[in-house]
């Protein structure tokens, strides 16, 4: 049995922000509909006046920044480009909803940065996502035609990993 395996760019990847996540996106921009709520235009102030409005007293927040410019791009710390870049937005989780989802009975500084760390991961899968960066593999058999095959992997290299496991037992099967 001879087995091909393509590890190809996923042209139709599922929005993340469409999984349970522990934080929540509120974001606002002119010709992007970003995260999972959008802030209302002029509404507020400044993001510090939005996040007042929006966020719970007790709340792990993050500010969500955004390169636009042939493409979009986000993270929590910001971009150089002064004309391309700038606030989005911002993403938070209340205490309440946190201690919730971890299980835990209280929020320590400790927990409070572990708080943070699980809404850079989510940051940054979306970001993946915004960038078109997920993966998917495809196995063909001898006359061309896809006999297995999955997608949505936010590395690459994971995506061949995981393609070629399955390719070894699908040729382990045949024999």
């Amino acid at each position: 049995m001879s087995l091909t395996l393509n590890v190809l760019q996923d042209f139709d990847p599922i929005d993340p922000r469409e999984d349970e996540n522990l934080g929540t996106m509120m974001c606002a921009h002119s010709r992007h509909k970003l995260g999972d709520e959008q802030i209302e235009s002029g509404k507020y102030e400044s993001w510090d006046d939005a996040q007042e409005h929006i966020v719970p007293k007790n709340a792990t927040v993050l500010p969500l920044y955004l390169y636009d410019h042939s493409g979009i791009t986000m993270n929590t710390t910001g971009f150089s480009c002064q004309w391309d870049s700038g606030q989005v937005g911002f993403i938070y989780v209340s205490d309440e909803l946190a201690r919730t989802l971890l299980g835990w009975k209280s929020i320590t500084k400790g927990r409070r940065e572990k708080i943070k760390e699980y809404l850079r991961n989510e940051v940054e899968s979306y970001d993946k996502y915004l960038r078109g960066d997920i993966w998917g593999w495809e196995i063909k058999d001898e006359n061309d035609e896809v006999i297995d095959c999955c997608y949505g992997y936010e590395e690459e290299e994971s995506a061949r990993e995981d393609g070629e496991l399955t390719k070894k037992s699908l040729v382990k099967e045949a024999v």
